[in-house]
């Protein structure tokens, strides 16, 4: 599990983590060896269910990011563990900040252009002017 990119967690019922994959190590801020045997709760803050769901996630110098954590229960034969994927959705906010930023810049460069400028879209409606046109 050293190679795979995303968090993977496995643990008990009760929270108490079983594996921690390199990954988990890089984003969560602690060694694997540290956490078996610690609760989830000391790295993930909201409460745990099977299923996806946006989380806060804690890292080892305290800071709360973003997480998608993903639960899945393995059957009794399968060890019946809960085993979580975590990836940090930071980029995702940072993306959409970004186009923000872009959005922006681009409304702000229609309205300082000289000239006067009409946007329209492939079946000919006016979609943005500026105040020049």
């Amino acid at each position: 599990m050293a190679v795979i990119a995303d968090a993977i967690i496995a643990f008990e019922h009760d929270g108490t983590v079983r594996s921690f994959n390199g990954a988990a190590e890089r984003l969560f801020g602690h060694a694997a060896a540290d956490m078996l045997g610690q609760n989830l709760r000391m790295i993930i803050a909201d409460p745990v269910r099977v299923g996806a769901t946006n989380a806060s996630a804690r890292h080892r110098d305290g800071t709360l990011f973003p997480v998608r954590f993903t639960v899945h229960e393995l059957t009794p034969s399968e060890g019946g563990l809960l085993v979580g994927v975590a990836r940090e959705s930071a980029l995702r906010a940072r993306g959409y900040e970004d186009l923000l930023n872009e959005h922006s810049l681009l409304l702000a460069t229609l309205e300082a252009t000289a000239d006067g400028i009409l946007v329209v879209d492939l079946s000919g409606k006016i979609v943005r002017f500026n105040e020049r046109f």
